[in-house]
C-alpha cells in the first residue's frame, strides 16, 4: 500500500491530511495505478488500524473459551463490515460553512464517507465521483447524467480536491456524488449547500 492518494488534477495528497474530517468509516479509491487494472484499495482513514485489528486476532487466538471466542469474533465481523452498512455521506473538508476568504482562490477539499471513489467509465459497486455545483440555481435532473458547465464541474478522475477561482461577493457550493455514467446515484449522495464569502 502506497502512502499516497494520486489527485489528476492536484498534487499528492498524503494521508495525515485526511484525519482533519476525523471520520470512522474506511474510505476505497482507485490509484492510478491500479485503475487499469480494475483493483479497489482501502486507504488507512479508518479509526480501525492494522494494528487494533491485530491486536483482536491475537486476542481471539489466545482464548480457550469456544463462546467468547465466538463473541469476540462476531465483534470483529461487525467492525469490518461497519461501512458497507453505513448511509453514504459526501460533504465539504474544505472550505466551512461561513468561512470568509481575502482573495478568490479557493481550496476546495471533498470528503466522503460509506462509499468509495472511482474514476468515471469504472463500473465498480459502491463507487463514484465528485460533481461540484458553484451558484448553482435549483438542483440538476438527478435522473440523468449530470451536465458539465461553468456552475457544474466534472472530477471524473476520482479526484478529491481541487482550487477554484471566484469573484469577490457570496457563493453557494454543494456537491453531488455521480456514477460511472456521471448519474447521481439512488439514494442520492449529495451534500448540505454551504454558503463562503470572498472579500477581494
Amino acid at each position: 500500500m502506497t502512502g499516497k492518494v494520486f489527485i489528476k488534477e492536484q498534487k499528492s495528497l498524503p494521508f495525515n491530511f485526511e484525519q482533519e474530517h476525523q471520520k470512522f468509516e474506511p474510505c476505497l479509491i482507485y490509484s492510478n495505478q491500479q485503475r487499469d487494472r480494475g483493483k479497489l484499495r482501502r486507504s488507512k482513514l479508518g479509526c480501525f488500524s492494522d494494528s487494533f485489528c491485530a491486536s483482536i486476532i491475537l486476542t481471539i487466538s489466545s482464548l480457550e473459551d469456544l463462546t467468547v471466542m465466538k463473541f469476540f469474533l462476531g465483534i470483529l465481523l461487525l467492525l469490518s463490515m461497519g461501512s458497507a452498512f453505513g448511509k453514504a455521506e459526501v460533504y465539504f473538508i474544505k472550505p466551512k460553512n461561513g468561512e470568509k476568504f481575502k482573495s478568490g482562490d479557493v481550496e476546495v477539499v471533498f470528503g466522503l464517507k460509506g462509499m468509495g471513489i472511482a474514476p468515471a467509465g469504472i463500473n465498480a459497486e459502491k463507487t463514484g465521483h465528485h460533481h461540484l455545483l458553484i451558484n448553482y440555481k435549483g438542483l440538476p435532473d438527478m435522473t440523468k447524467p449530470l451536465p458539465a458547465g461553468e456552475n457544474l464541474l466534472h472530477f471524473g478522475g476520482g479526484q478529491t480536491q481541487t482550487t477554484i477561482k471566484l469573484k469577490k461577493g457570496t457563493h453557494k457550493l454543494r456537491l453531488i456524488l455521480g456514477d460511472y455514467l456521471h448519474t447521481p446515484h439512488k439514494p442520492l449522495v449529495m451534500s448540505e449547500e454551504i454558503t463562503i464569502y470572498v472579500e477581494s
